[in-house]
């Protein structure tokens, strides 16, 4: 068995890249409702993405950040390589959001090396003996047996192909377009071709859909969504088709369409759709994000509505990857059950009013089922803000340990008991005025880009 292994050191980075800039626009002052400012919040997310990459070690970013203890720490982890490129995409969309000038460095510097990666027509995740966690997941017991040897991972590509077409997109940059059709052709050909469909296999070693160097250790077709690692065998093929279909619109290329319908058919396979969550399931050996399942209920379609029950926002980016393809074909197949499976999913927040009174309506499919109905009564549909709140601790075991209670109106904090009156603790999260049900509006300035990234 042959032996891969590609060291790579800082000096690895391309000088390729030309120093990345701040999109040109301007500012100007508008009215806009005393809320979260998304200009101001793209700026501070900006800082906290630039702040998690590791300078020291090729712009890896840090996959977990702690702050829940006395000091603070990052780790490394076995994806980084995989979704360093997800870094580098939505820096480019926040900097567009707030022109901040803030990081130019630290993202030119990541973005350079990224370049480095692309060795012949695919991304790679180099063997590297200073991240030996690079060829690992988080669940050894689905690593399969690690090698010293690159691997490219599939999602990981897919990522790199959108991060160069944000790029084209923004700075109109036409020299990317090398690196764009050499990691289109090497999708094509790792990928696994049956008659009317295409597949990428669980079929390397450590994360899910590692394509080894020296080529896959197992070919085997998926036969369910929550298979593997990760528990998600769609988005990972869909993460690519992303890519291919933004590609497709921006030059053309039929050859990218073509592998994005393969990839689409399979991701609408039946096999990897319906079903309802089972809270009383077995979850032994199930990474923490799945869930078990029970069958449809009776006269429920499910497998045709894109009715799902496991890892959230792993089906979000499967659905928003097929609408892309839907959208750039025109396939009414196709955005119909994209929209099944929206419909599905936001059924689950929805308060259904029947004359006043709360009632649970029944669903077939995407269609919801109101019984009793009388003459004259009015159906209200609710979209809920709701507030909850949850409990924390920090610089836990220590003489500073303190136990805050957090309170958030659907994912934004807004207020943490106690209060720490200090200027330099944490006013950012004072946000009594969000608990109204309607914010006032309020002058302020903000970024207005001369370009956007439209095909996101």
């Amino acid at each position: 068995m042959v032996r891969w292994q590609t060291v790579r050191s800082e000096s690895n980075a391309s000088d390729r890249a030309a120093a990345l800039e701040v999109p040109a626009g301007e500012r100007r002052e508008r009215q806009v409702p005393d809320s979260l400012d998304l200009s101001d919040r793209a700026r501070l997310a900006l800082s906290g993405i630039a702040g998690s990459i590791d300078e020291k070690l090729c712009h890896h970013m840090y996959f977990f950040v702690h702050w829940d203890c006395r000091t603070p720490y990052r780790i490394h982890h076995g994806a980084d390589s995989t979704c360093d490129p997800l870094f580098a995409e939505t820096l480019a969309m926040l900097r567009t959001m707030s022109g901040s000038e803030e990081h130019l460095e630290v993202e030119s510097g990541q973005w350079a090396e990224l370049l480095s990666r692309i060795d012949g027509d695919l991304y790679w995740n180099f063997s590297d003996p200073r991240r030996p966690w690079g060829n690992s997941y988080m669940y050894a017991h689905f690593d399969g047996e690690r090698r010293a040897e690159d691997i490219a991972n599939v999602a990981g590509n897919g990522m790199m192909l959108r991060a160069l077409l944000s790029r084209r997109e923004l700075l109109g940059d036409a020299s990317l377009d090398g690196y764009i059709q050499r990691l289109v052709g090497g999708l094509r050909r790792i990928a696994i071709h049956r008659e009317d469909y295409s597949f990428y296999p669980d079929g390397g070693f450590g994360e899910p859909f590692n394509f080894p160097r020296s080529g896959w250790v197992s070919s085997r077709e998926p036969m369910a969504e929550t298979e593997g690692g990760e528990g998600s065998v769609t988005s990972y093929q869909a993460t690519p088709l992303s890519g291919l279909v933004r590609w497709y619109r921006a030059s053309g290329d039929e050859q990218a369409l073509d592998l994005a319908a393969r990839l689409a058919r399979f991701c609408m396979e039946p096999r990897f759709w319906g079903g309802v969550a089972d809270p009383q399931g077995d979850f032994a050996g199930l990474p923490i994000q799945i869930a078990t399942s029970l069958p449809d209920p009776a006269c429920v379609a499910g497998a045709e509505q894109a009715h799902w029950f496991s890892h959230g926002h792993a089906r979000a980016w499967t659905l928003r990857a097929l609408l892309d393809y839907g959208a750039a074909t025109g396939d009414e197949r196709v955005l119909e059950f994209v929209r099944r499976g929206y419909e599905y999913t936001r059924h689950h927040r929805i308060v259904f009013l029947v004359s006043g009174r709360e009632v649970a309506p029944g669903w077939l499919g995407g269609y919801v089922v109101f019984e009793d109905l009388r003459p004259g009564a009015e159906i209200t549909l609710q979209f809920p803000v709701h507030e909850t709140t949850a409990s924390h601790t920090v610089n836990s075991r220590t003489e500073m340990e303190q136990r805050y209670t957090c309170t958030f109106r659907g994912s934004t904090l807004v207020e943490i008991d106690p209060r720490d009156e200090r200027p330099a603790s944490y006013p950012l999260y004072r946000r009594g005025h969000l608990r109204r049900d309607e914010a006032p509006i309020k002058a302020a300035t903000g970024f207005v880009p001369r370009k956007h990234i439209i095909g996101w």
